[in-house]
């Protein structure tokens, strides 16, 4: 296969992408950086994304969706009064005409270097690493403010490399998958993240190349289509209805660590409106692992319909169905086959549009040229 050109306007995302991440993910650790100096990197990424969104050449069909998100993003800020999510949009947004191979690229260099700077510092003392107990609980912050976050990003860097090896894994990748995979579940006891990176590395790996034939994505496109809307209605739902006198309900309530519970008070405090509500989430992280009137929904769906809305939530699904549609058509099925994997972490975790864990949202204004080496049969 020959290698493509990168262009200026590439170059451009390029690094407002790299820079966006490390400065994110600096904020996400327990480094003692200068926080000013920090964001100022983290604005001049954001600048970089503006101006090679207004500088690049872009076909009308994309730049129908950029004007559609941004009118509502700024319609929804002036109700929900939400900023990160505008400025995340902006770097989602950025990636209009860009590679997609390029964002997985830019995706997985970065946040390997970044996080395996983070945790081995932390094993080795250079950093902080917090440990807060819960019963019989023990879980290590490796070098960040809280437990989960090396774990998500170790996940999407999985992801990330699965579909740059067309979802292919050798014995070797698997068991190195799988050995990293173990020592953050022991460190970490992130049950939900675990059994599913598990369940995604020997997936790919037993049935990678049957994947590339096409032939489940193609008989049931339909189905992967509407697995967006499909995934995100089963796991409002279960928040909507749930009540902890059913002992079922109840027992999963207890293995995702009462995120339907949460999910559920969420619903009744704040309401499910067009364009959100003024919401300031209460979580833990390590300087208070027990906080006054924790409130956090972890729910990516849930947490986007309660704060940024139902328009932006459906704009988001649809995003994600067109991403799959673009995919399963352009012979690239590992990628349909990604995103549910990162469709599932979602109805616990807020990943969903985060493209410091997840790309796969900034998929859809990407390029994605037709894969000619896999068979449409």
């Amino acid at each position: 296969m020959r290698e493509r050109q990168i262009g200026k306007q590439e170059i451009l995302f390029a690094v407002a992408f790299a820079v966006f991440l490390a400065t994110v993910v600096l904020d996400m650790s327990l480094f003692d950086a200068d926080g000013r100096l920090v964001q100022l990197f983290r604005y001049c990424g954001y600048a970089l994304a503006v101006f090679k969104l207004f500088c690049g050449e872009h076909d009308r069909d994309h730049l129908t969706l950029y004007v559609a998100g941004i009118a509502v993003l700024i319609a929804g800020f002036a109700i929900n009064r939400n900023r990160i999510m505008v400025l995340y949009a902006l770097i989602i947004i950025a990636a209009l005409s860009v590679d997609h191979t390029l964002v997985l690229k830019i995706h997985l260099i970065v946040q390997s270097i970044m996080l395996a700077m983070i945790v081995v510092f932390s094993q080795c003392g250079w950093l902080e690493d917090f440990v807060a107990t819960s019963g019989s609980r023990f879980r290590h912050f490796l070098g960040f403010t809280y437990t989960t976050y090396p774990v998500f990003i170790f996940f999407f860097i999985m992801l990330d490399y699965i579909c740059l090896r067309s979802g292919i894994l050798r014995l070797w990748e698997y068991l190195a998958g799988m050995a990293v995979s173990v020592w953050f579940y022991a460190k970490t006891d992130t049950n939900f993240t675990f059994w599913l990176s598990v369940l995604m590395l020997t997936f790919f790996f037993v049935f990678g190349r049957a994947l590339n034939r096409g032939y489940i994505t193609c008989t049931f496109r339909k189905l992967f289509i509407l697995a967006p809307w499909l995934i995100a209605l089963i796991t409002i739902a279960a928040q909507y209805f749930y009540n902890d006198q059913n002992e079922v309900m109840y027992k999963i309530n207890d293995f995702i660590h009462g995120r339907l519970h949460l999910g559920h008070s969420g619903i009744e405090v704040y309401g499910l409106r067009p364009f959100g509500s003024v919401i300031e989430w209460i979580g833990n992280s390590y300087k208070d692992m027990n906080p006054a009137g924790y409130n956090m929904v972890d729910s990516s769906y849930l947490q986007i319909a309660l704060q940024q809305g139902i328009l932006l939530f459906v704009i988001i699904l649809a995003l994600f169905s067109y991403i799959i549609h673009r995919s399963i058509k352009c012979n690239r099925y590992y990628i349909a086959w990604s995103i549910l994997f990162a469709l599932m972490l979602s109805a616990t975790e807020s990943t969903l549009v985060n493209p410091v864990y997840s790309p796969f949202i900034m998929l859809a204004f990407c390029k994605m040229e037709k894969d000619g080496e896999v068979s449409d049969s």
